[in-house]
C-alpha cells in the first residue's frame, strides 16, 4: 500500500469526513470525522471494499448509492479528475441495531490521489446534509441529475466544452429551482395566514368560509393592500388583542 493512502496528521484531524481508497476501492484510511459520521471505527473498515462496508439499504428498492458512487469513483480513476456528486442519499448501517439502516443524505466529492504522476487511489470527502429540508434536497437532486445527463451527452459527443456548458446551465437551473422553492414556501405561508384570518372572521361574523374570504377580498380591494397582507394584519391584531 502506498504511504499516501495511510493519511497524514492533517487528514486525520480534518473535521470533514474523509476516506482514502486504493484504485480497487478498498478502504485504506479513514479520519476521525468519518468514524463519527458513520458510527464505525477504523478497525471495522480498513482493508474492506467500501461497498462491502457500506452496501445499499436492502429495504430501499430505489437505492442508488452504490451505483452512483461506483460510477463517480470509476470516473475519477478514468479521467484523473475530481468528480462532484452534488447530493446523494446513501443510508448507513445502524451499528446499534444490526440489519437496520439509518437514513442519510450526503454531499460527496471524489478526487484522485496522484503521487509522482501515478494514480494511487481516490480521496472520498463527504458531508452529512440529512438535516436539510426535503425541498432543498429535491432541488439539489434535480440539479445533480441535470448536470449528470448533460455531462454524459457531452462525453458521448466528444465535446469537452459541453461539460463546462452543462455545469453552467445546471447552476442556472438550480437557481431557478431554489427560487421556485422560495416562492412555494411563501405561498404556503400566505395560504395558512389567509385560512387563519378566515377562521377569525367566521367566528366573529358567524359566516361561512366563502363569505369570510369575500370580506378579506373586499378589504384588500378597498385598501389596495395584498390579500395575504390584509389577512396577516387581521391575525396579528387578533393575537395582539388576546394577549393584552
Amino acid at each position: 500500500m502506498h504511504a499516501a493512502l495511510q493519511g497524514s496528521p492533517a487528514f486525520h484531524a480534518d473535521p470533514t469526513p474523509k476516506v482514502l481508497l486504493d484504485t480497487d476501492f478498498v478502504i485504506r484510511s479513514v479520519n476521525r470525522a468519518f468514524e463519527h459520521a458513520t458510527a464505525r471505527t477504523a478497525d471495522d473498515l480498513l482493508s474492506i471494499n467500501v461497498f462491502d462496508a457500506f452496501p445499499d439499504n436492502p429495504r430501499d428498492p430505489s437505492a442508488t448509492g452504490v451505483a452512483r458512487c461506483t460510477a463517480s469513483l470509476e470516473a475519477v480513476v478514468r479521467t484523473r479528475s475530481v468528480h462532484h456528486l452534488v447530493i446523494q442519499r446513501y443510508d448507513v448501517p445502524n451499528v446499534r441495531n444490526p440489519g437496520e439502516f439509518l437514513l442519510r443524505h450526503w454531499v460527496p466529492v471524489n478526487a484522485p490521489v496522484i503521487v509522482d504522476g501515478e494514480l494511487v487511489g481516490v480521496l472520498h470527502t463527504t458531508c452529512d446534509v440529512t438535516p436539510l429540508r426535503s425541498d432543498v434536497r429535491r432541488a439539489m437532486e434535480c440539479f445533480r441529475d441535470l448536470v449528470a445527463g448533460r455531462e454524459l451527452a457531452a462525453l458521448e459527443t466528444g465535446d469537452p466544452d459541453g461539460l463546462v456548458r452543462a455545469f453552467g446551465d445546471g447552476i442556472a437551473h438550480f437557481n431557478e429551482l431554489a427560487e421556485e422553492v422560495t416562492n412555494l414556501q411563501s405561498a404556503l405561508v400566505s395560504r395558512a395566514t389567509i385560512d387563519q384570518a378566515k377562521g377569525i372572521l367566521m367566528a366573529t361574523h358567524t359566516c361561512t368560509a366563502e363569505q369570510a374570504f369575500d370580506i378579506l377580498r373586499q378589504l384588500s380591494n378597498d385598501t389596495n393592500v395584498r390579500l395575504a397582507d390584509v389577512a396577516a394584519a387581521l391575525v396579528y391584531e387578533t393575537v395582539h388583542a388576546s394577549t393584552e
